[in-house]
């Protein structure tokens, strides 16, 4: 089988057994692989309503058939589960070696439930499995099990959880070869609900393409097309950092305050601006294996300690910890950022607990001090919340759960879509990714990095650009820019893409996916799987994805009432200094009010081919993407 390693690892904790399946035809026919399949796999093997920490739920692991080859950024892992904060079906995914050793092992999907007595890990090696005791790892810190494992084994990918996974804090993540994290929904906590500490992947294998000469040469011009990027050598320096301009520095200000206020961009660049970054955080930059930009890096951190910390990006921490946190310095941040990988916990959601302990103590709910300043009570919080000690345990109940604790009526402090807290505000600027936390079916979260919207105000022909490349049909360009620019519309492309790139295993950052086009892609799959796909099912394909990570979470109850704007973001502007925001169009020429954002979701559902009312797939869409006996099977058609 070229370019998939053909075998599905089949793992229950609670039986201690393993067994390997083959990769099924149809899964890659109608899924590809890394997001797709785990989609399908999760969509077949579990039931309605199932919690996240019962032994019945399912983790499920996957690499898609590009992962191993010399295909640019081809390294993506991607996950699926029921996560605990939200209680939605959700993916996650990441990059580093975790991908290419579990490739290598011989698998492209390793498929988890149950839970076991004591804690163990998973070592997966060459064509097989074991589960081990892992009593002498519990309790241990991210960094110190990742080190461990890696002595034990040599090289290896390591993906485990930190403290607040084993005390099944909701918004844990899982940290993947000490840099990358998962699950900012809390997939740690679906790991220790398990006894999972850890899984180990190894292997010596190759991924053997079917025409090595045709891959290799489109592989080096998708190589060149990176490279040659105008902006190319700005994001080898600056990483994500390169955002500041396009973003940041175009309207001199972060959102922070609980979304309420505006920090202002000269004090935010005087502590942790790109020349910061460059000159006194940034030690060296890194990649991942196939990776021709390096947007990874090592950073030094001060504070309570110095030392060296890898980092998978910078802008976004710096927005968490240093705009909302309020820590400080750009060496502050990354020691934040340390501390919170240790513990293995969401630094996004750790943003919005640390904003809601200041609310409940403005209010005087609380009279807990946590610290004398935003650095100090940032880590004492990451310290509580992830071991559940005092306040922390109610706290790491997420911040919605937390606040309807001490009150209902302090849930309206707390922005969120779906129980989760988004990592942006649609006020600074309406592109697809501040619709994409509206409509996203797992919760309020984006799909990161290379939708052009990111960037305030670019151009229509930039975007119309954007959309030939993605495959958008030209029926469809003509919806989204005529009679204006419909940002609802381009959103259904987006996700569509997204879910493309990440079922063949390609990276989402936008330095790689620049150089990449739905056609370019048709080429690289024939040539190294053998199987010819034009571009029009490549792109359908990712569509099918999409509405199937749709159908798990229509099957658990949820439908247009969840894809609610944030009140915040429709009622109240966002101040600093002299600057006023509201919500606005992407070209910030009209504002948007309840009856545009409804209208909106009308556009969204329109594109879409989902029933406007429910804002369900309808069942002419399901058949259309051969759907119909999947949802059937489901229960959300009859």
């Amino acid at each position: 089988m070229y370019g998939y390693a053909g075998r599905i690892l089949m793992v229950d904790l609670s039986k201690r057994k393993v067994k390997s399946v083959e990769l099924s035809e149809s899964l890659i026919d109608f899924f590809l692989g890394g997001l797709g399949g785990n989609l399908k796999l999760a969509s077949d093997l579990t039931e309605r309503w199932v919690h996240p920490y019962s032994p019945d739920a399912y983790l499920v692991l996957g690499v898609g058939p590009l992962v191993g080859t010399m295909a640019p950024g081809a390294v993506r892992v991607s996950a699926v589960c029921k996560f605990p904060l939200t209680e939605t079906y959700g993916f996650a995914s990441g990059g580093v070696v975790f991908g290419l050793m579990m490739k290598a092992a011989g698998y492209d999907h390793v498929v988890i439930k149950g839970r076991s007595k004591k804690p163990v890990y998973l070592d997966v090696f060459d064509g097989g499995a074991e589960i081990l005791d892992a009593g002498d790892l519990w309790g241990r810190d991210v960094y110190d099990v990742t080190e461990e494992l890696q002595g034990r084994y040599g090289p290896c990918g390591v993906l485990t959880i930190g403290r607040a996974g084993e005390k099944l804090v909701r918004f844990s993540v899982a940290i993947m070869d000490s840099c990358s994290s998962l699950g900012r929904g809390g997939m740690g906590a679906v790991m220790g609900s398990k006894n999972l500490k850890a899984v180990v992947v190894r292997g010596e294998g190759g991924v053997e393409v079917a025409d090595e000469k045709a891959f290799s040469e489109k592989a080096l011009v998708t190589v060149e097309e990176i490279c040659s990027n105008p902006h190319y050598d700005m994001w080898v320096r600056f990483g994500s950092m390169t955002c500041w301009e396009f973003r940041t520095g175009l309207i001199k200000a972060w959102p922070c305050d609980g979304w309420r206020g505006l920090m202002p961009g000269k004090e935010a660049e005087t502590l942790f601006g790109p020349k910061v970054f460059v000159e006194k955080v940034k030690e060296k930059t890194l990649s991942c294996p196939s990776c021709p930009v390096g947007d990874r890096l090592i950073a030094k951190f001060t504070g309570v300690e110095e030392g060296e910390v890898c980092m998978s990006q910078f802008f976004g921490p710096a927005y968490a910890f240093g705009a909302r946190c309020k820590v400080g310095d750009g060496g502050k941040i990354a020691y934040c950022y340390y501390l919170a990988n240790k513990y293995g916990i969401d630094y996004t959601t750790l943003a919005s607990t640390v904003e809601l302990v200041r609310v409940l103590r403005r209010k005087g709910y609380v009279k807990v001090e946590f610290g004398d300043d935003g650095f100090e009570e940032t880590v004492n919080l990451i310290r509580a919340v992830s071991l559940r000690d005092g306040l922390g345990g109610i706290l790491a109940e997420g911040p919605v759960r937390a606040a309807a604790k001490f009150g209902r009526g302090l849930i309206e402090e707390v922005v969120n879509v779906k129980g989760m807290d988004p990592p942006l505000d649609g006020r600074f600027n309406f592109g697809t990714e501040a619709f994409e936390v509206i409509v996203n079916p797992m919760g309020g979260h984006y799909i990161p990095g290379f939708s052009p919207t990111f960037m305030i105000g670019a151009s229509t022909s930039k975007l119309k650009k954007f959309c030939d490349r993605i495959g958008v049909p030209k029926d469809a360009i003509r919806r989204i820019f005529v009679p204006y620019f419909n940002v609802a519309r381009m959103t259904r492309y987006v996700e569509d893409w997204y879910a493309l790139l990440t079922s063949l295993g390609v990276c989402c950052r936008q330095p790689i996916t620049q150089g990449y086009s739905v056609f370019s892609l048709a080429e690289l799959y024939a040539s190294a799987t053998g199987i010819k796909m034009p571009p029009k099912k490549l792109i359908k394909t990712g569509e099918r994805v999409w509405n199937l990570l749709k159908l798990l979470n229509v099957r658990e109850g949820f439908s247009r009432r969840d894809d609610a704007f944030p009140e915040r973001w429709l009622k109240e502007p966002l101040r600093g200094g002299n600057i006023t925001m509201t919500l606005m169009d992407y070209y910030r020429s009209k504002r948007i009010g309840v009856d545009d954002a409804e209208k909106l979701l009308d556009d969204y559902y329109a594109e879409r081919g989902w029933d406007p009312e429910s804002g369900v797939p309808t069942e002419s869409k399901l058949v259309e993407l051969e759907l119909a006996s999947t949802a059937r099977r489901m229960g959300v058609i009859e």
